[in-house]
């Protein structure tokens, strides 16, 4: 396994070390960690744009800014999802790289057939082992390895000391169980034994179950007596032992502290009409400075900019697919404009060439005052330029058709291909007709996206629906329970 990601990343080392001299963009300000990344992505969009993952891509960029500097758009949008690419490989392989070295050496199986089960404490374990039988090539099989029992006979030989650490960790600052006047810990367990402990004690206003001292302790001392409740399995057994218990021994901190806290509780509980509480500078004679503690969400931050980073990576080439989609339906939605001004130009006595480049003409002093593009107008645009610089009017119209991608500028380039080629003879009469056709087409499309923009507003009335409907009867209810 780790073979296999130590030659992915020799394989992306080499690709960064052979792409070293790869220039990049000057406008492209990047750190000097991701320039390398980047300079393999231009390096091996270079030389692997004819890829169909690439060219697919390209062909959609090239749709979208027909008249732009499209390749090099190409070439750095190639270059730069390859290089989020790497980049993601290479930070996961380093991970994949540290975890497998840390896995080194932590198999369970030894010596072909052997299983050890862990000691108490240690916790049990899961294998994942791959039996072969015979000439058969082997079965996957889980085994769940539970940590050893210890035996009735164990267990009796580990109660003296058990006993004997448990009244140690129980007294813990405290010199003896005669003079009790610090913390006691009454704990659950005890560190390298198996049982589990409850606690009781024969006077809980002295000391309580979870060794909090009373308030109302003789300078003279109180005689206690606690009771473990010890457990492991089915063994049960009850151990007690006196403890006396003096009025409870304050460090120079924990007074300061306690003294502190009822400060605090009488500054807030003392005069709640007020709008401002004061907190206390100093007590005991120490000044107290007061910060406030904020919650630190970094984890969560770190893990949702992760997945942003997943979702815009993943995302570019559907975020291309989305505008091409959108694309479709503006021109869809600009067509009955074109073919009437076509048809309203043609009318008036213009050549197909001289309405086109009206048309275009029009939409390009719109533009220069602040219209936004639309996507037909461009590619029409387009097409005047390539028939100024020399393209044939038919052979520009067939790569106005090819580019648009849309069925409806087919028929229409088609239209005025024949224009061309036969004369105007029927050509403004089948122009009205594709005209009225598309009218009517944009009137039915406009009636289905009504239709969808009103089911989408079906969830919000619904719940406007139910808000009214709880005012109402809610009211109601409580009135009648009145």
């Amino acid at each position: 396994m780790i073979i296999g990601i130590l030659v992915i990343l020799g394989i992306q080392v080499f690709l960064l070390l052979l792409s070293r001299k790869e220039n990049l963009p000057e406008e492209n300000e990047l750190s000097a960690f991701l320039r390398p990344f980047y300079r393999a992505g231009v390096w091996i969009a270079g030389r692997a744009g004819k890829l169909p993952v690439f060219v697919k891509d390209g062909e959609k960029l090239r749709t979208l800014h027909p008249s732009d500097n499209t390749e090099a758009q190409i070439k750095w949008f190639l270059a730069e999802k390859t290089a989020l690419c790497l980049l993601t490989l290479f930070v996961g392989c380093v991970i994949a790289v540290l975890i497998e070295i840390k896995d080194q050496g932590n198999g369970y199986l030894q010596d072909g057939r052997l299983l050890n089960r862990r000691e108490y404490s240690e916790g049990e374990y899961t294998a994942y082992l791959t039996a072969s039988i015979g000439e058969d090539a082997g079965q996957t099989m889980e085994v769940t390895i539970e940590e050893r029992q210890y035996t009735a006979d164990e267990i009796q030989e580990m109660l003296p000391s058990f006993y004997e650490a448990l009244e140690g960790v129980v007294l813990g600052e405290n010199a003896s169980a005669d003079q009790v006047s610090h913390k006691v810990n009454l704990v659950g367990e005890v560190e390298g034994y198996p049982f589990q402990i409850k606690w009781n004690s024969s006077n809980e206003d002295i000391l309580d179950r979870y060794g909090v001292f009373g308030e109302k302790i003789s300078e003279e001392g109180e005689l206690i007596t606690l009771s473990a409740t010890v457990s492991y399995r089915d063994f049960v057994e009850i151990y007690s032992f006196p403890l006396m218990i003096y009025p409870m021994e304050l460090s120079r901190e924990e007074q300061i502290r306690r003294d502190l806290q009822q400060r605090l509780d009488e500054v807030v509980s003392r005069s709640p009409e007020e709008t401002e509480i004061l907190l206390p500078e100093e007590v005991d004679g120490v000044k107290v400075v007061w910060s406030e503690q904020k919650k630190q969400n970094a984890l969560i931050l770190l893990l949702l900019v992760i997945c942003c980073s997943a979702a815009v990576f993943w995302g570019q080439s559907n975020d291309l697919d989305k505008k091409i989609r959108e694309r479709s339906e503006q021109m869809l939605l600009d067509y009955p404009e074109v073919v009437s001004k076509m048809t309203l130009f043609i009318g008036a006595g213009m050549t197909v060439r001289g309405a086109w480049k009206k048309i275009v003409t029009d939409y390009r002093r719109r533009r220069e005052k602040g219209q936004a593009a639309r996507y037909v107008y461009e590619e029409m645009l387009f097409t005047l330029y390539e028939m100024e610089s020399g393209i044939g009017e038919i052979e520009a119209y067939q790569h106005f058709a090819s580019r648009c991608q849309v069925q409806k500028y087919v028929k229409f380039a088609a239209l005025l291909e024949q224009n061309v080629r036969l004369g105007a003879k029927g050509f403004l009469p089948e122009l009205n007709r594709e005209a009225k056709d598309a009218f009517e087409e944009r009137k039915s499309k406009a009636k289905q996206l009504g239709e969808t923009a009103g089911s989408k507003l079906m969830l919000p009335m619904f719940l406007m629906l139910g808000i009214v409907m709880v005012v109402i009867m809610v009211p109601s209810f409580l009135s009648i329970g009145m």
